[in-house]
């Protein structure tokens, strides 16, 4: 059942991969040009709600730092803003598929639920941790290699952020995934929440709504990695996962 489960990723998985090569050699490519830009920015030219994603005015003065540059605008920007998108196209099939297409009776004919229910779980997140592990890594790898020496400390807490934030993305999006019959619904609803949480952020009552400023690291380059909103972002995935296991065993196909 796992290799069936890689083998129904494979396309989804080349082409993501393909487009963050992309995206990865433009950003390093470009990386004169953009700390020419953003070096002459100043906090006032810039949006209120702009100055939240941005942070602090001695943060834009730090933009020639080839590691602040490389996190900043690759995991704090081109891949970051990608990851919970990224995370909705890898995870709404995983369940909606099979009861869209009719196979979850043959599954669950020779499966228990719980297997059913974990393996393929445990197979898209194994997947979604993959593939943000090699592509955050790869951004201090492809720097050094085009002659811009930097390092791994600032990547390794980008990626605790991303890896704790993607799984509850992912956790919320299963449970889209199990509750509708076919993938229109749960792609359209996912696309909703990637969009309006942001928004609805805006407002200051709602502000904790918006995981964005957490995956993309936004205070780890003062503050390191903020440990209390982790753990309670791993809580809550937690007994998210748990709903989606619960829901799955009850529901009629």
């Amino acid at each position: 059942m796992f290799y069936k489960e890689i083998r129904e990723l494979k396309m989804t998985l080349v082409v993501i991969s393909l487009l963050l090569i992309v995206a990865l050699i433009a950003t390093v490519a470009m990386k004169e040009t953009a700390v020419n830009l953003l070096k002459g920015l100043t906090t006032e030219d810039i949006p209120e709600f702009a100055k939240k994603l941005i942070a602090k005015q001695d943060l834009l003065n730090n933009i020639d730092n080839n590691d602040y540059y490389l996190f900043s605008q690759w995991q704090g920007k081109n891949f970051g803003q990608f990851i919970p998108l990224l995370i909705l196209v890898i995870s709404i099939p995983i369940f909606a598929r099979e009861i869209d297409k009719k196979t979850i009776y043959f599954l669950l004919s020779r499966l228990t639920r719980k297997r059913v229910f974990f393996v393929k779980y445990l197979t898209g997140l194994g997947v979604i941790f993959a593939l943000i592990i090699i592509f955050s890594i790869l951004g201090p790898v492809t720097m050094n290699l085009m002659g811009y020496s930097t390092g791994f400390e600032l990547t390794f807490e980008g990626l605790v952020h991303q890896l704790i934030g993607g799984t509850l993305f992912y956790s919320i999006f299963i449970f889209f995934s199990v509750i509708f019959s076919d993938q229109t619904k749960p792609l359209i609803l996912g696309m909703a929440m990637i969009i309006g949480l942001p928004i609805l952020g805006l407002f200051k009552p709602l502000e904790f709504l918006n995981l964005y400023p957490y995956i993309l690291g936004s205070r780890i380059y003062n503050e390191g990695v903020q440990i209390i909103a982790s753990g309670v972002i791993l809580v809550i995935a937690f007994a998210i996962t748990i709903f989606d296991y619960l829901v799955f065993t009850k529901r009629e196909f």
